[in-house]
């Protein structure tokens, strides 16, 4: 697991960074700055999210249809928004078709489409995952897609038990700590009117290396070797008993 801050720890950071004394309960404390910087690190940590398809926060859902059901269902309560093209209809090991426009869902709904075999299709609207078709709902079909989570904190003693909001200095934020910092200093000099150029480059250049690494990545050959092939006609042996 990687080591993380807890709020305590990061607000202090950047406290002292800014030219502040430490406090010695950084969320009961009376100094205005300090509270300041309690709902700018809430912000922070809420905008973080939308910035990076970040490891720490992906996560996976899966639905299974029914034909009594009327194609809407509930997204996960910590859903944040979906990672693109991570959805799998794993019955008919088909990749899960959408998200479709409003268009494309409005010209699907006005087709007669009976009889057709159609890819099960989806899009998001008023917080529910709408399937197609709907009339009926394709029946016992396994969906299942990965998304982010709206949850960056987690309890000191309890792993499992994350919020969205900061409730305890022992909350442990679920970001790179000195990424976290820099951002806490930059949202708190744009708050105060303060010269925050230099602030912001210095977040600029931590944000920038913390994406390039988060999740790791493949390297890139120059020379056009190709990596290890999941499949391959030379490889692998083809699917047989077609036209049986």
């Amino acid at each position: 697991m990687a080591v993380y801050d807890n709020v305590q720890t990061v607000i202090n950071g950047a406290a002292v960074e800014l030219g502040l004394d430490p406090a010695v309960d950084v969320l009961t404390s009376t100094n205005t700055a300090f509270r300041q910087l309690r709902y700018l690190l809430d912000a922070a940590g809420q905008e973080l999210l939308l910035l990076n398809n970040w490891v720490e926060f992906q996560e996976q859902h899966s639905i299974t249809t029914s034909a009594s059901d009327d194609g809407d269902y509930a997204l996960p309560t910590n859903f944040a928004y979906m990672i693109p093209q991570a959805g799998w209809d794993r019955t008919n090991n088909n990749p899960l078709q959408g998200p479709l426009t409003p268009q494309a869902w409005q010209y699907l709904k006005g087709q007669s489409l009976t009889g057709q075999t159609l890819y099960v299709s989806f899009r998001l609207k008023q917080g529910k995952f709408h399937v197609f078709p709907d009339d009926p709902v394709p029946n016992a079909v396994n969906i299942v897609f990965e998304y982010v989570r709206n949850t960056w904190l987690e309890n000191a003693s309890e792993a499992t038990t994350k919020y969205t909001t900061i409730l305890a200095n022992t909350d442990i934020v679920l970001y790179p700590p000195v990424l976290i910092k820099k951002f806490l200093k930059v949202k708190f000099l744009e708050a105060k009117g303060f010269e925050s150029s230099k602030a912001r480059d210095d977040f600029s250049v931590v944000f920038d290396a913390a994406t390039g690494q988060d999740g790791s990545a493949p390297i890139l050959n120059a020379g056009g070797a190709r990596g290890f092939p999941f499949l391959d006609i030379y490889r692998n042996l083809p699917d047989t008993n077609y036209g049986v």
